[in-house]
């Protein structure tokens, strides 16, 4: 209106439109026109001011009506971040690229808030994190600043929608709490539809229990955008925003965007949010398939690990839900989550500590399985703690004659394995093995395990036939007891291909780690932890038998993703790093080699301490890297340094050593 000569600013948005209306019919303009209607989200109420003529209308709604109404509809997506960063660098030059990512996360990338903050920071000296820390405690209460050509804040607009559901949708409003308890994103819908019949509260089972109910509850919110359908499970609406599963027309997932999520989150009243938290619980511990070992599952754990904490199940006290925790954690460790299953442990190991007591049985099956992930991460000093604390606990009269006792010795073994600690570790590993023989029989799952302990002990110590001898003893039993693709069996089957390794049998080894890789990215994932260790050593063997270069490929493929997938100091990337310099020393670039070699040394070090194996083959290679540059006299100092180093932590005639 104010464009096209009216004076219209400040007023309703009818008044607005119909002043501009008027000047497009009386001619007021000679060229073509676009005419942008933006935030029309009741399309009765204009439909017929929409003006006609030589011109074009876009019409932005949170209302997919209009699809009724106009021609096309188009979803309009969030920025991507390269387009987030490069906004924000317009709109508040004075913030710093990783200051606009950072907030372009926070907001996830949607531009009408990028917008109001970046608009916001630009006229004040308050930083990126100061306002995000505000932003996250003052959401809710409409109290965080936002630019002022923005008429109606991002809050205001969906606490008035909010206000509308409560007049027009019980239903609706129930549902879009429901979500809140859950994460903001991809929400499994169908965890809440699935739930047994008796476990649903009566005030909810008109929504859960009806599946027209769900469905009207859903379409309405679908509606306004607030939330999107999902049917196929990737957290992506089909084309026209619409989604039905197929065979019974219920929406299966839905997605929520985060800010959407953290306003009405907290404009939940607390006794809601409790009750609504507990069905959501009961939700996800109903879905739980409760088979974190079974590959085939881990789709389903995928959905319901991301939801646990913001449910509220670290703190839940029923035995279903902490089952499900620790299934959950489980999951995490076996599928190579490892970080979720760092937070979700640190957050129920707290929660329980302090509900249950640090003594309760079920405190310790989290400890062992939260220590499993713990020591995945390579945090050996941390879990040596944990697993002795339970040992000792479970030494006490009465307390060792079951299986948590044995558990509880083979966790403190592998956290020695980790820390170099070798000839102690075998003398646990085989007590472990023997009470899991008295206990459950030799062909038990836990038995097996034990047996695989001792084998990979048997390795680090240097007796490589030894270990192959029990490790092909532990597979034929595996393969027997839980099939060919378990990811124990398919463990086992990579350390006995490693074995043949290391006792020079190349040609065996790569036969066998050729169908061993393929076998690990068909079942657990190209990149998970056990798939990257297989390319590793199938790397290896080519290399030892002339694959120079395909073998230098492969080597710095899997470094590049053991970074980018578990970090930069996990123990395996620096595993694989050193595979790559001593590589690059035979075949490459030393430049290249020796810098490599270098880094990997002293970052064996600060993670493990100067003593550790590990340091010392590290600090073995940077010495050879400088003998190959010609300087003997620098090389042999590192090397008698090295040799001396080795023969402390693991004898004169330990292989390393020699």
């Amino acid at each position: 209106g104010d464009a096209l000569g009216g004076r219209t600013a400040g007023a309703e948005y009818g008044t607005r439109l119909r002043t501009a209306l008027d000047r497009l019919r009386r001619g007021g303009t000679a060229r073509p026109w676009l005419l942008v209607v933006d935030g029309a989200d009741d399309p009765e109420a204009i439909r017929d001011l929409l003006p006609e003529g030589p011109g074009h209308v876009l019409v932005t709604s949170r209302d997919r009506d209009w699809a009724h109404h106009l021609g096309r509809l188009f979803d309009v997506p969030t920025f991507s971040r390269e387009e987030s960063v490069a906004f924000v660098a317009r709109r508040a030059p004075r913030l710093s690229a990783a200051d606009a990512d950072q907030l372009a996360e926070a907001v996830g990338d949607f531009p009408l808030v990028l917008d109001q903050v970046a608009g916001w920071l630009a006229g004040t000296r308050t930083s990126v994190a100061e306002y995000l820390a505000r932003l996250e405690s003052a959401a809710a209460s409409g109290d965080v600043a936002l630019s002022a050509d923005f008429p109606q804040t991002f809050h205001s607009a969906w606490t008035l929608l909010l206000d509308r559901l409560r007049e027009t949708g019980t239903a609706a409003l129930d549902l879009l709490r429901l979500c809140t308890r859950f994460a903001p994103g991809r929400i499994p819908a169908h965890v809440l539809r699935d739930m047994p019949a008796e476990r649903v509260p009566p005030e909810l089972r008109g929504l859960l229990g009806d599946a027209r109910g769900w469905e009207a509850a859903a379409e309405e919110l679908r509606r306004y955008s607030v939330v999107l359908l999902a049917p196929d499970g990737n957290g992506e609406a089909d084309g026209d925003g619409h989604g039905e599963t197929e065979g019974h027309g219920q929406p299966d997932t839905f997605y929520v965007h985060r800010m959407v999520h953290r306003i009405a989150r907290a404009g939940v009243p607390a006794d809601v949010a409790e009750r609504l938290g507990a069905t959501v619980r009961t939700a996800l511990a109903a879905a739980d398939p409760e088979a974190p070992s079974a590959t085939a599952d881990w789709p389903r754990y995928a959905e319901l690990v991301p939801h646990l904490t913001h449910a509220g199940a670290p703190e839940d006290t029923g035995e279903d839900v902490q089952r499900l925790v620790l299934n959950c954690l489980r999951y995490t460790y076996l599928s190579g989550d490892l970080e979720a299953g760092r937070e979700l442990g640190r957050e129920a190991f707290a929660a329980w500590e302090r509900l249950l007591g640090p003594e309760h049985p079920r405190l310790l099956d989290l400890t062992h399985h939260y220590a499993n992930v713990l020591r995945a991460l390579g945090e050996y000093t941390a879990t040596e703690r944990m697993d002795w604390a339970a040992v000792e606990h479970l030494s006490g009269a009465g307390r060792s004659s079951g299986e948590r006792y044995p558990r509880a010795l083979g966790g403190l073994a592998a956290d020695l394995r980790g820390l170099g600690r070798y000839a102690e570790a075998y003398e646990l590993s085989v007590r472990v093995a023997d009470t899991y023989r008295a206990l459950l029989g030799a062909r038990a799952s836990q038995t097996l395990n034990a047996d695989n302990n001792i084998a990979a002990t048997l390795c680090l110590l240097g007796d490589y036939e030894g270990a192959r001898a029990l490790n092909e003893r532990t597979l034929a039993a595996r393969r027997a007891l839980h099939g060919p693709a378990h990811p124990w069996t398919l463990f086992s089957g990579l350390s006995h291909a490693l074995h043949l390794r290391l006792l020079g049998r190349y040609e065996e080894a790569r036969g066998l780690l050729t169908e061993s890789a393929a076998a690990h990215a068909r079942h657990l994932g190209p990149e998970h932890l056990q798939t990257l260790r297989a390319e590793q050593n199938l790397a290896l063997c080519r290399a030892a038998l002339g694959e120079t270069e395909e073998a230098g490929a492969a080597l710095a493929s899997v470094a590049t993703r053991a970074a980018r997938y578990y970090g930069e100091r996990h123990p395996l990337t620096l595993l694989f790093r050193d595979s790559l310099a001593c590589h690059l020393r035979e075949h490459g670039d030393l430049t290249e080699a020796g810098a490599l070699a270098e880094a990997v040394a002293a970052a064996y070090s600060r993670a493990f301490g100067p003593a550790h194996p590990f340091t010392a083959g590290a600090r073995t290679n940077v010495a050879l890297v400088a003998y190959r540059r010609g300087d003997t006299v620098a090389g042999l100092a590192l090397a008698e340094a090295a040799r001396a180093d080795l023969e402390a932590a693991v004898g004169p005639a330990h292989p390393w050593t020699l």
